[in-house]
């Protein structure tokens, strides 16, 4: 059975996404990372000022979701305006995907780059890609790589070069992306390009990462 869309609240400084009861989630993220369940989503916005000599950032973001009344949600940092972000929904054969994004481009990076240890700015993609049914855990880990590939393709686009190299930047230094669904009794066993649910999360994510991308632009111009 299809689940009903993912609720997005923004409450500065936090995205709070609901997601219609329990989910499968796949992510990298800072708190909840790794293939778990969760019921909810949520961006904590931070400045530099916040995240200074002694702060440990972890304990930070898990103290911002205690405090928004959701603990055990998947949680990411981010100092790029939250009203910035990006949703982007599409439906299609009564299968519906969502991608949600923050960008910030200031750490942006080309994959292979040497690691840069110490960047004098900081900028991350943050992506959410919700599907409306049940993927399997390996659809699951098919759909974080067609989110990430959307969220390369949009950056390699912008044609952004690396803060470290010559090359135009592939993503950030300290991107996420989180994959989540329904838990179901039905899934999806595949979620790549052939499939309803690889074509609509791919078109979610490129269009959401698009559309942070040209309101970092925007933001980028407003401080020359």
């Amino acid at each position: 059975m299809p689940s009903a869309g993912p609720e997005i609240l923004l409450e500065a400084p936090h995205i709070i996404v609901r997601l219609p009861g329990t989910h499968r989630v796949l992510s990298w993220a800072l708190v909840g990372g790794g293939l778990r369940q969760s019921s909810a989503v949520v961006w904590r916005e931070v400045q530099s000022r916040d995240l200074g000599p002694g702060v440990c950032a972890k304990s930070l973001l898990q103290e911002s979701l205690d405090a928004v009344g959701h603990p055990n949600a998947i949680g990411l940092l981010t100092s790029a305006p939250l009203r910035d972000y990006c949703a982007v929904q599409e439906t299609r054969d009564g299968h519906t995907a969502v991608a949600l994004a923050t960008v910030g481009l200031s750490n942006a990076l080309a994959v292979g780059d040497p690691p840069n240890i110490n960047p004098r700015s900081f900028g991350t993609i943050n992506v959410l890609a919700w599907f409306s049914h049940g993927l399997s855990q390996s659809a699951t880990v098919e759909a974080l790589s067609i989110a990430a590939e959307a969220r390369t393709t949009a950056v390699l686009e912008a044609k952004v070069q690396s803060r470290v190299s010559e090359e135009f930047a592939s993503g950030t230094g300290t991107d996420c992306i989180v994959v989540a669904s329904p838990v179901s009794p039905e899934e999806h066993s595949y979620a790549g390009k052939h499939t309803n649910a690889g074509s609509l999360l791919g078109q979610t994510c490129l269009a959401a990462v698009r559309g942070g991308i040209s309101k970092w632009r925007t933001r980028s111009k407003s401080r020359v």
